[in-house]
């Protein structure tokens, strides 16, 4: 008698995600909270894996300006060790190289087994489907190809459309814009520890000056890990990004970071005891911007007020026993405004030594 239970599906491509196993369409033994690869995802990896780099007509080559890369001659070599002097010069062997040549991933288009899937926060991102060792390519960032007048003017259009994101990296003396039409690299998510590496290369029969940019592991990535770069464009601060890779180290934003000079070097500001609340002594504070004011401390008088007032003594932080003291107190004009004083700082900053200093001032 045969059995009419429906029989579950054993040629699916099985992967690893959270401790979990999901097969190709997101079923998990029906118990999982989110699939990794959803359906409206599938289409975009394979949609993304597809496109090449695209010449703009901006892109020009003349030919005394034609790269013309020479076959690695070495016998027996693979072209995937710096052993080929192509590769060794972060150049993409010709497409006559020998039979067996590694050092064509940017012609062939090479991509790992990759899914554009929901990162959170940052929205979409890439995720690893299979092992990937240290040093191997993972994918090429294509896009298109296009001059700096063009990359200038589509950048006031893509300001002008209110996109909120602009992909185009620098390539050379040119660059790669995948906004609208890009690869499945575009997808990748900032980290300030990313688990990739982006390398230039050299193409043969391309422009001398253009150095295309292909994606490689930093170190061995798991099943369903995230794949991250760092963006080491330029900063910019009418423009930057803020960072959600969620790092130790994180720097809060995207990029190189601000230039020194867009920095004030030190800043002088009284920091409050994190035990006692007690405002104490100068502490200086760095990578603060311009034009960026220091926030008051809640609930506690500013520094020029305790410096400026007339009526106020002068505090300072003795750096031995850690007491704040009143000087220059005249006992029977200030008796009151002393005791004013302590009032006004609160319980939380009316400490033992800083009366007992006030009393034998009154004495």
């Amino acid at each position: 008698m045969s059995s009419t239970r429906p029989m579950r599906a054993v040629n699916k491509k099985v992967v690893s995600y959270n401790d979990n196993l999901y097969d190709e369409d997101g079923d998990a033994n029906n118990v999982f909270p989110k699939p990794l690869p959803v359906p409206d995802m599938n289409d975009l990896t394979k949609e993304a894996k597809k496109i090449r780099m695209s010449l703009h007509p901006s892109y020009i080559i003349p030919d005394e300006d034609k790269l013309l890369v020479k076959a690695c001659e070495i016998r027996g070599c693979k072209c995937s060790t710096e052993a080929c002097p192509n590769v060794a010069k972060k150049l993409e062997c010709p497409k006559h190289c020998k039979r067996g040549c590694r050092n064509q991933n940017f012609r062939r288009n090479t991509c790992v087994d990759l899914v554009v899937a929901d990162a959170g926060d940052k929205g979409s991102g890439v995720y690893a489907l299979e092992e990937l060792k240290k040093g191997r390519f993972l994918c090429a960032y294509f896009g298109d190809l296009i001059s700096p007048d063009e990359r200038n003017r589509r950048k006031e259009l893509y300001k002008d459309e209110g996109l909120p994101h602009d992909y185009t990296f620098q390539a050379g003396s040119f660059f790669i814009d995948p906004t609208k039409r890009g690869n499945i690299a575009k997808y990748a998510n900032h980290s300030c520890i990313p688990n990739m590496v982006a390398i230039t290369y050299k193409l043969d029969g391309h422009h001398k000056n253009l150095m295309v940019i292909g994606y490689f592991a930093a170190r061995n990535i798991g099943i369903g890990e995230e794949l991250t770069v760092a963006y080491n464009f330029d900063y910019d601060p009418e423009n930057s990004q803020i960072c959600l890779c969620g790092a130790t180290s994180c720097k809060g934003f995207m990029g190189k970071g601000p230039k020194k000079e867009d920095m004030v070097a030190e800043i002088p500001v009284r920091v409050p005891s994190k035990k006692t609340g007690v405002i104490g002594r100068v502490r200086n504070t760095k990578n603060v911007f311009k034009k960026q004011q220091v926030p008051k401390q809640a609930n506690q008088p500013s520094v020029e007020a305790l410096e400026n007032d007339e009526n106020n003594a002068d505090v300072a932080r003795n750096g031995e026993n850690e007491q704040i003291v009143v000087q220059h107190v005249d006992h029977l004009d200030q008796e009151e405004e002393l005791r004013e004083q302590i009032a006004i700082l609160g319980p939380e900053r009316r400490t033992r030594s800083y009366t007992n200093d006030v009393m034998k001032k009154l004495k």
